[in-house]
């Protein structure tokens, strides 16, 4: 295999990580927000507005408990699998033996972003926004 080839084939895997990542974040925000609106819906056959408070509330709470889980699949797991494939990439693409005319696409993509950490704030701002609407939101129907 040539190294265009081994290339075209990092290339692969690092987009089929970045699919499962995106899919990941949004069937779980999807799914989360489902369970939440059909808890709420369950909850008016409860006879009493403080009971339909409580036991929202605390649904709300243990949601993002399971919230917090998903972030740590993705951040801990899922995305160190992405980072570990482009960092293939542009190990590849930076080889001496690499002709210079090569596809530099990932190690310029890498050179723009300034490193791994600026992937991750992003996601992490987005996962606690969401806990933070989920556990306050529990915490403000309980009390």
């Amino acid at each position: 295999m040539n190294k265009f080839e081994l290339w075209k084939e990092y290339e692969s895997i690092a987009m089929h990580f970045n699919t499962l990542l995106i899919q990941l974040r949004v069937r779980a925000l999807a799914s989360i927000t489902a369970i939440a609106t059909i808890l709420a819906y369950a909850t008016k056959i409860s006879s009493s507005p403080a009971a339909q408070h409580t036991i929202l509330g605390i649904s709300l709470i243990v949601l993002s408990i399971i919230w917090i889980a998903i972030y740590i699949i993705d951040i801990h797991y899922y995305n160190k699998l992405l980072i570990g494939a482009v960092q293939a990439i542009t190990d590849l693409e930076e080889e001496k033996e690499y002709d210079e005319n090569s596809i530099k696409f990932s190690s310029t993509v890498k050179d723009i972003v300034n490193g791994k950490a600026i992937f991750i704030y992003p996601i992490i701002l987005f996962y606690i926004i969401i806990f933070l609407l989920f556990f306050i939101g529990g915490l403000f129907l309980i009390n």
